[in-house]
């Protein structure tokens, strides 16, 4: 079989076609002109889909939910992280927010992403850093 042209992915329609295609390759061989292929598309898909099909992460009571469903944490364990069962269930039904050390010790004892857990936290004011800028850099160029 012969590859498809790539091309970059600008609309739905280019999107579901290439869906479909990597539907299409799903097998191909390693190392086969149809693997390559499949490995760009995968990327391309990706890309379109981080930009126009985002999925927002969980609000915190609902990640820490979802750990106590998958039977990964024991009540006693987010007790001994909230230091009580009265502030773990405020935390659960949303009327209190989680504190730094809370958030540390969720993201470190249970793997919860701390994109879930700094979800209401507001963004800093001042320049983003872009990926691939060193916090030192970006505190040189704002004090220019």
């Amino acid at each position: 079989m012969k590859t498809q042209l790539l091309k970059p992915i600008k609309s739905e329609k280019d999107y579901e076609a290439a869906v479909q295609r990597i539907a299409k390759l799903t097998h191909a061989r390693k190392g086969s002109e149809e693997r390559k292929e499949l490995d760009v598309l995968y990327i391309l898909v990706e890309h379109y889909e981080d930009r126009h099909h985002r999925i927002e992460p969980p609000q915190p009571a609902e990640a820490i939910k979802f750990r106590i469903e998958q039977g990964r944490v024991k009540e006693s364990t987010l007790v001994s992280i909230f230091g009580s069962s009265a502030k773990l269930k405020a935390v659960l039904q949303g009327r209190r927010s989680l504190g730094p050390q809370e958030i540390v010790q969720l993201h470190s004892k249970l793997g919860i992403p701390l994109e879930s857990l700094l979800e209401g936290y507001s963004q800093p004011r001042g320049r983003t850093l872009k990926t691939a800028e060193s916090p030192r850099r970006a505190y040189a160029n704002k004090r220019r």
